[in-house]
């Protein structure tokens, strides 16, 4: 165990956590917008599946990114990422209040600008929780926990809704929100990188080897444990088969189907907020079982014939919650496994193909979900989300032989 850090790092973790809420509370409230314009008729429809392509390419793309930061200072990266998103927030501003330029045009132009910021993000920001990890292995924990369920509830709870709300009243409001919370997190980020260049306590230099050395793309398909690329895709489609899908079939039975499925998102936001804290003490092998027992409870729900509506949308919020819990607590489990395994180039070869192979995996998840219509009869699509996860399950120690 690495003794426990000074006061000064304490303080370096938090504004670092905080310039991150900030950060990813204005893109929660972009990507809020973007749902809630196409049903206001401001945006076509065919916007919402463009932009998830674009993402989904973006993120696949996670290994060049992860390539190109290996050796850079991920803090500072960070703080490039903030200050170049509040020069295209306020640019787009700028072009709504002075041109004559339909502020649709112009979010649209911003959207697509920035849709690459959050993948270098992501990327720095387990880089830059892996520095931490080289320090205290508990604080690279705790912080993965702290960001976490902000996540949950930034995104699910508070700015997402946001967003939608502000899509039907000015494009121009959300896009000041986002500039507001971006110039928080750049201030937040650039004072944290500060004073870690500044602090006392050196981390233990890692290995001179471990600058260098790389995995080939079999070493990273073969590799085991909780921290494998394989593991995060696998479980990435095991997620996305049902996540969406399960909402759209517990609502459809109630009278009001909209207000059932905000419920369910509300619920699942609950989850995301709780889950990350499961990881202080429960194995990852145990959320995974507890992921399949909250799936195999959804089958049970779905062949009792005779179950109300009532009783089958009462259940579904209760399953709701604890399988977004599962799935957070995972996610933050994963991450720590990669950053206290590997180091150096390792480190960030691990991250890219982790982030890749996720994104891969929710995109076959998707349509393996809608092909299988979860969406009116969840009982196949739930059985290969099961199957998906024990394929997981495999891979987290290696094989005796």
């Amino acid at each position: 165990m690495s003794p426990e850090p000074p006061d000064t790092f304490r303080r370096v973790r938090r504004w670092m956590a905080a310039g991150l809420l900030a950060s990813l509370s204005g893109t929660f409230v972009v990507a809020g917008v973007i749902p809630g314009a196409v049903a206001a008729g401001v945006l076509p429809i065919v916007w919402l599946p463009v932009i998830q392509s674009i993402e989904t390419i973006e993120d696949m793309s996670s290994p060049v990114v992860a390539r190109l930061l290996r050796d850079r200072d991920p803090g500072r990266v960070l703080v490039a990422c903030e200050a170049f998103d509040v020069v295209a927030c306020a640019l787009a501003l700028a072009l709504i209040w002075t041109t004559p330029l339909r502020p649709a045009v112009v979010f649209v132009a911003y959207v697509l600008i920035v849709s690459v910021v959050p993948l270098f993000v992501d990327v720095a920001e387990e880089l830059f929780t892996g520095e931490i990890a080289r320090i205290s292995h508990g604080a690279a924990v705790r912080f993965n926990i702290t960001v976490y369920a902000m996540l949950g509830v930034s995104g699910s709870l508070m700015a997402r809704p946001l967003g939608s709300l502000l899509a039907a009243a000015a494009l121009p409001a959300a896009l000041g929100v986002n500039l507001c919370c971006s110039l928080a997190g750049l201030l937040l980020r650039r004072r944290s990188v500060r004073t870690l260049a500044a602090i006392a306590v050196n981390p233990p230099e890692a290995a001179p080897e471990s600058r260098s050395v790389r995995a080939s793309l079999s070493d990273i398909v073969r590799a085991v444990g909780p921290g494998s690329p394989v593991v995060s895709g696998l479980l990435a489609c095991s997620a996305s088969i049902v996540a969406g899908y399960l909402a759209q079939w517990a609502a459809q039975a109630m009278p009001r189907p909209s207000a059932a499925l905000t419920a369910l998102l509300v619920a699942s936001g609950v989850g995301a907020t709780v889950g990350p804290y499961l990881a202080r003490g429960v194995p990852l092998r145990v959320l995974l079982v507890a992921r399949i027992a909250a799936l195999g409870a959804v089958c049970g729900l779905a062949l009792t014939g005779g179950l109300g509506g009532g009783l089958r949308f009462a259940g579904m919020l209760v399953l709701t919650v604890c399988f977004a819990a599962a799935v957070q607590g995972a996610a933050v489990l994963q991450a720590t496994a990669r950053q206290a395994r590997y180091r150096g180039h390792l480190l960030a070869q691990m991250v890219g193909w982790s982030h890749s192979l996720a994104a891969a995996g929710t995109f076959v998840g998707v349509w393996c979900g809608l092909a299988l219509g979860v969406q009116r009869a969840p009982v196949a699509g739930v059985l290969a989300a099961v199957a998906v996860t024990l394929a997981a399950m495999t891979r987290l120690s290696p094989r005796r032989r």
